[in-house]
């Protein structure tokens, strides 16, 4: 087969500029590069779900260092599973899906558990740090297309949802013959990639996995490829894609195997299975070839490693205390960004040595990556059910934390510090919030 190499540019993800396509995706969630102006002397911010917490934690990378929390979604409900960015590089659109969770005696959060899953797609003011609104439709899986101009949605239904940035309206809603599990853009953002369970074939377990290519233009699936099944019924995740490079060959990868799907996705054939001795994570292009980041899992030993493709030489391995959960490339591929257990860490992109580190964040699901460092903004500490204000029920619930009470997880926007605590003097702000409002 032929193992196509990614375009020169300078992004994880740039089919929003249609330069460079959707490179990867995690179990669960997409990543995204914005440019922006805003911000400290930090080379780049990223905003990471913290999963139950209701929040995006900002934080300067490569460095690593936490910067405030982003209110999003009712704590301890519901998490920003999915997010990109907007092409004016002001906003971030997120896919927000239910965290399940057991009830407790003390539950004062509002009653979410019957609401639909997912539950919509919040809009980010990035220079506010602040939620301002959200779409008209619901979404687990957001990308990017067509230069911007479009914001393709796997919906709940088995449907593709293609939004009209400009417009403010839905052009395309694109029936899909089963559950959508992943998206990605082609590089020339005309397409749109999806894997999915097959409905048609008698699928409702995923052992009928296929990936789509979907026109945008004519909002047509133009090509259908059946993906090889997996030998045990109980290892059929849904496929993720991994990576399409600049040939549009598209990578896909299942979740605990250790197997490279590559699909030609312009003439929709299956052209190769890899086996790689871990899960696929992430392509990095580099300056002499493709490689693949693989987890290496093998009874209580985690690591990394980075494999040519497709010569599939080791080039590099690191050993990791935790094993990693997602991994990302940064815009100008020197570093990457990943999930240890409950922190987050950057290595140099060849795995050599370590960057940074925080344990401000969960790192649940990736969400996106801004140039430039993080805005100087004030988050709304105290708004933990994420609707710009603070009332006196959230004064209580962040004093309930303090007294260990509730778990942090029930108002995580209250910790303004990073330090998975909420202090007496957060609580004052949460109070000052409560009597003076928000600002932004």
């Amino acid at each position: 087969m032929r193992f196509a190499r990614l375009r020169s540019g300078t992004g994880f993800f740039r089919g929003a500029s249609g330069r460079l396509g959707h490179l990867g995706a995690c179990a669960l969630v997409c990543f995204f590069v914005l440019n922006t102006t805003l911000g400290a002397a930090a080379e780049f911010c990223g905003y990471v779900s913290d999963g139950p917490g209701g929040t995006l934690t900002a934080v300067d990378l490569p460095e690593a260092r936490f910067r405030y929390r982003i209110p999003v979604v009712p704590a301890w409900d519901f998490a920003a599973r999915s997010c990109v960015g907007s092409q004016d590089e002001q906003r971030l659109w997120c896919g927000v899906s239910r965290i399940y969770r057991p009830l407790d005696q003390f539950d004062m959060s509002p009653v979410l558990g019957e609401a639909e899953d997912p539950l919509a797609v919040v809009v980010v003011d990035v220079a506010a740090a602040r939620k301002s609104g959200q779409l008209p439709f619901r979404a687990f899986e957001l990308v990017v297309a067509t230069g911007g101009q479009a914001l393709v949605a796997s919906h709940a239904e088995p449907l593709a949802v293609v939004y009209e940035v400009a417009a403010g309206t839905i052009r395309h809603t694109i029936p899909i013959p089963g559950s959508l599990a992943s998206l990605a853009s082609s590089p020339r953002g005309d397409r749109v990639y999806a894997t999915y369970a097959n409905w048609e074939n008698g699928d409702s377990d995923g052992s009928s996995p296929w990936l789509a290519a979907i026109d945008l233009e004519s909002a047509q699936t133009v090509a259908a490829v059946e993906l090889p099944r997996a030998e045990r019924p109980e290892l059929d995740y849904p496929y993720q894609i991994v990576g399409v490079d600049g040939l549009d060959q598209v990578y896909l990868a299942r979740a605990r195997q250790a197997r490279l799907e590559v699909v030609d996705g312009a003439r929709g054939q299956h052209t190769a299975s890899l086996e790689l001795g871990g899960q696929p994570l992430a392509l990095l292009d580099r300056a002499d070839g493709l490689a693949v980041y693989v987890r290496n899992e093998r009874g209580n030993e985690c690591g990394i490693s980075l494999v040519s493709l497709p010569e599939l030489e080791m080039l590099a391995t690191r050993t990791t205390e935790r094993c990693v959960g997602w991994l990302r490339v940064s815009p100008e591929r020197d570093w990457v960004v990943a999930s240890l257990g409950d922190s987050l860490v950057v290595w140099t992109s060849d795995l050599a040595s370590e960057l940074g580190r925080t344990e401000a964040t969960a790192a649940v699901y990736p969400a996106a990556i801004v140039r430039g460092g993080c805005p100087l903004a004030e988050p709304c500490v105290g708004d933990c059910d994420a609707n710009g204000t603070v009332t006196v029920d959230e004064v209580i619930r962040a004093v309930n934390i303090v007294v260990e009470i509730l778990p942090k997880e029930r108002c995580l926007a209250a910790d303004s510090s990073g330090d998975w605590r909420i202090s007496v003097d957060e609580v004052v702000k949460a109070v000052r919030n409560l009597l003076h409002g928000c600002s932004g």
